[in-house]
């Protein structure tokens, strides 16, 4: 099979979900999340569901305000370099999504909109708890609209505009390896996509959004993989 051919079907693949017979979407979703791991109080952790969402619906959140703004995201996760063209374009689609319900985006996106959970004192008393808790229910209602996940589908694709590992790093607060990068961590990353894409929203008891056609601008992100050879990276273990 040649390169191009392989490449072709790795994409095929990465657009769709990837269950297989006889095996659990909670045990491979688990799987994926144990790719990756970060380092609290000395001890090594893999991320956590709550702390994914957390991160991925406050960014999406936080792009949908400054869509309103007319405004560039100029750091935080969203950070966006001009040189980035691609990335340019996603957020066009993504700003096409928001003006089809820009109520209900303005709804969702609001600042004071923090969810909450229900802790019990000691009295056993329901309290509000002040802790922000991105919570299954919560998640349901977030994306309980087909245009949301289809605004969030692209806004994933916008956060991997660029296979860069250490980039990645850096906006999602965890590490794919623990010395230098090498083409094992551009497919690790490249399994968080597919996770953000299909299996958070599959958690949710909700369909995943998926485009009806691939369009141009996912494949250089997903070509980077084949930009270098795969035994350059043979000994520079992760």
């Amino acid at each position: 099979m040649t390169r191009l051919n392989s490449m072709t079907s790795f994409l095929i693949g990465h657009l769709k979900p990837f269950h297989k017979r006889g095996v659990r979407k909670n045990t491979l979703e688990s799987k994926i999340r144990s790719l990756f791991f970060t380092v609290k109080n000395f001890t090594i952790r893999l991320p956590k569901k709550e702390y994914l969402r957390c991160r991925v619906i406050r960014g999406h959140k936080r792009a949908n305000r400054q869509i309103k703004k007319n405004t560039l995201p100029s750091k935080t996760i969203n950070k966006l370099e001009p040189s980035n063209k691609m990335a340019l374009e996603i957020w066009q689609v993504m700003t096409d999504c928001y003006h089809k319900r820009e109520s209900e985006f303005d709804a969702l996106s609001v600042t004071d909109k923090k969810p909450k959970h229900r802790a019990k004192n000691k009295r056993n008393q329901n309290i509000l708890s002040t802790k922000s808790s991105f919570n299954t229910d919560y998640c349901m209602h977030y994306f309980a609209s087909e245009v949301v996940r289809e605004s969030f589908f692209y806004y994933v694709e916008f956060l991997f505009s660029q296979i860069d590992p250490e980039d990645l790093c850096t906006k999602f607060d965890f590490r794919c390896c623990k010395v230098k990068h090498d083409d094992r961590c551009y497919e690790k990353w490249l399994y968080m996509k597919k996770y953000l894409h299909v299996y958070m929203i599959e958690d949710l008891g909700l369909e995943p959004y998926m485009p009806q056609k691939v369009e141009s601008f996912y494949l250089p992100a997903l070509m980077t993989l084949y930009s270098k050879d795969i035994g350059e990276s043979e000994n520079n273990p992760c």
